[in-house]
């Protein structure tokens, strides 16, 4: 019995650094330590492969920042979007040339 309390204490170790090593990339601490703890070299790979959620996140909200018209999973066209967000560009450099249109006649009739 006293031959497995190093093996327990190093078993605990590594199941800390697996769930540190999960907080900082994002993920839960007490799953991954359990995970860690149990079956350790194959969580330390999962942990180090598998995609963070906020990793995930960044990447979905740089694809619609790029192109708000793309659906952010399948990169499918939504065209009615894209049309209205021409339409709104259109309608903002409409009024932008109206409203100089009239600071111009306003100036010229003084």
């Amino acid at each position: 019995m006293a031959e497995l309390v190093p093996l327990l204490i190093l078993w605990l170790i590594v199941g800390f650094v697996v769930g540190y090593a999960a907080t900082t990339n994002g993920k839960d601490f007490l799953p991954w330590f359990i995970y860690g703890y149990l079956v350790f070299p194959v969580a330390f790979v999962h942990l180090f492969v598998s995609t963070t959620h906020r990793s995930a996140n960044r990447i979905a909200r740089n694809q619609r920042s790029r192109q708000p018209w793309m659906e952010p999973r399948g990169g499918e066209w939504d065209h009615n979007r894209k049309q209205q967000l021409i339409e709104g560009i259109e309608a903002l450099k409409k009024r932008h040339r109206e409203e100089q249109r009239m600071k111009l006649s306003q100036t010229n009739s003084l």
